[in-house]
C-alpha cells in the first residue's frame, strides 16, 4: 500500500487535503450497531490538531472494539483499545468490514498492512512535511502512520 499525501494529517497549505465527512462514518457506525448484538460507547470525530482519525467505541457480544478512520482518507481499521493509548493492535473482522464496504466511499485495511514495519516506498507520495514527522515520530507499523495522534 503506497499511502498518498495527506495520509499523517500533516501538511502545508497548499496541500490541505480533502476532509472525511464525520457524519458519514458515525453514520456507519450507528449502522453497524443495529444489525449486531452491539453498542456505540462513544464516537470521536472532533477535529484534533494531534490526532488525524475519527474514532468510534463499541461494545460487540461482550469485547471493546475500536473503529478508526483517517480523517483526510477514507481509510477504515479495526483495533483494540489500548491501556496507556486509545489502541494497540490491528485486527481484521469480516463482519465489521462487510458493512463498511458496502458504503463504496470506505476502505477497510487489512490488519497485516498495517501491522507491518513501513518500507520507504510505500512513504513516496508523502509530502516532505510528513516524512519529517515520521522521521521525527518513528511510528513501528504503517498503522501508526495512517492512524497517528502526534502532535
Amino acid at each position: 500500500m503506497i499511502l498518498p499525501k495527506g495520509t499523517t494529517g500533516f501538511f502545508s497549505a497548499e496541500d490541505k487535503p480533502s476532509q472525511v465527512n464525520p457524519k458519514q462514518f458515525s453514520k456507519a457506525c450507528f449502522n453497524l450497531v443495529s444489525g449486531m448484538k452491539a453498542k456505540v460507547l462513544c464516537i470521536s470525530t472532533q477535529l484534533e490538531p494531534d490526532k488525524n482519525y475519527y474514532y468510534a467505541a463499541l461494545e460487540i457480544k461482550g469485547r471493546s472494539v475500536l473503529i478508526l478512520c483517517n480523517t483526510s482518507h477514507p481509510y477504515i481499521a479495526f483495533a483494540k483499545p489500548g491501556e496507556d493509548v486509545i489502541y494497540e493492535d490491528f485486527f481484521d473482522d469480516a463482519d465489521l468490514a462487510s458493512v463498511f464496504k458496502a458504503i463504496k466511499s470506505f476502505e477497510v485495511l487489512p490488519a497485516d498492512i498495517l501491522n507491518a514495519k513501513p518500507e520507504p516506498n510505500q512513504l513516496s507520495e508523502l509530502s516532505e512535511v510528513e516524512i519529517s514527522e515520521i522521521e521525527h515520530w518513528k511510528p513501528s507499523r504503517l498503522g501508526e502512520i495512517v492512524f497517528n495522534h502526534w502532535d
